[in-house]
């Protein structure tokens, strides 16, 4: 074991962590399941040593992974309070958020040059925003909840994404 981290909570880390590009910062979330312990936080913590950067305070629990932006410059992570979040790497200050219907499990994606993010809502919804503004681009029905993480292909022509009504769509 190198290092450990500890929230100080009871909570648990459910979704799996992002490094930043350059390696030197992991970012992690945490959910509450128990929604006793108020650990609702996404911490960037040093890779060398363990050591807490920032945390960012959450509504409520996080299950999704966050994602690092393709220029190094923002997290997006869903949240269970309905939001998909986009944050600034350095301070974990909030850019932007987008509501959805529903609670954000899926874990977000984003094209191949970083101008769109891609993630699935409990609303039964697959949304594509802009990664800079956060502004909707479009949003895709399916016919259940969208938990799972949305992939894109190389020439970013088609978004995959599995729903909870046993289909998979492109």
């Amino acid at each position: 074991e190198a290092w450990h981290f500890s929230t100080g909570f009871k909570s648990s880390l459910e979704s799996s962590p992002a490094v930043s590009h350059d390696g030197t910062v992991v970012y992690a979330g945490v959910a509450d399941e128990n929604m006793k312990d108020d650990d609702h936080f996404l911490y960037a913590i040093g890779a060398q040593d363990g050591t807490q950067i920032w945390k960012q305070r959450f509504p409520d629990s996080i299950f999704s992974s966050p994602a690092v932006s393709i220029d190094g410059s923002k997290i997006f992570v869903g949240c269970m309070d309905g939001n998909m979040y986009a944050l600034d790497a350095i301070s974990g200050a909030t850019l932007w958020t987008k509501k959805t219907g529903d609670s954000v499990a899926s874990s977000p994606w984003y094209n191949s040059v970083g101008t769109v993010v891609y993630f699935g809502s409990d609303d039964g919804y697959l949304y594509a925003l802009d990664a800079h503004a956060g502004t909707e681009i479009w949003k895709f029905r399916t016919g259940a909840e969208v938990s799972s993480s949305p992939n894109v292909s190389p020439d970013d022509a088609v978004v995959y994404v599995g729903s909870s009504d046993g289909k998979l769509y492109a």
